[in-house]
């Protein structure tokens, strides 16, 4: 059974941004066909933007009480394609194992691991500082073989 705000959602429509509109994405200017069960996913992760979509609730939404389920790992394959059609886009999915899934705005280059980056340059810079100090020393010392 479908709860009310999703029987809503699928024949009243939601507003999705304009480049996934339709079945035809833009996409960094690339024009990608979107199959209906694809954008069909992307509607419910869209209308719930930064929750948690369980694999139970999508396929609910996707099939209803069907009395033919698609096999399990059949949402897995959509949701693959559409990571696909999202790559270079302002849009990413997050996989919670055993949990289900959840689109994220894309983070900017160092802004998702800031920590991490700020770590990398540390080490970086240690790399250096202990590559000038070996070279320093083996100008004090000469020739390792006189």
């Amino acid at each position: 059974m479908l709860c009310e705000r999703c029987r809503d959602e699928i024949e009243q429509g939601i507003p999705l941004p304009r480049d996934f509109a339709g079945p035809v994405w833009i996409v960094n200017g690339e024009e990608r066909i979107a199959p209906a069960i694809v954008r069909r996913i992307f509607k419910v992760l869209w209308s719930r933007k930064g929750l948690l979509v369980s694999r139970e609730g999508l396929e609910n939404i996707l099939y209803g009480t069907r009395n033919d389920p698609p096999g399990p790992r059949t949402i897995n394959t959509h949701i693959c394609r559409l990571r696909g059609l999202l790559i270079g886009s302002a849009y990413t999915i997050s996989t919670f194992y055993c949990q289900g899934w959840r689109l994220d705005p894309r983070a900017l280059e160092g802004e998702q691991y800031p920590k991490i980056k700020e770590a990398q340059q540390r080490r970086g810079r240690r790399q250096r500082e202990q590559r000038k100090a070996v070279v320093g020393a083996s100008r004090l010392n000469g020739p390792a073989n006189p």
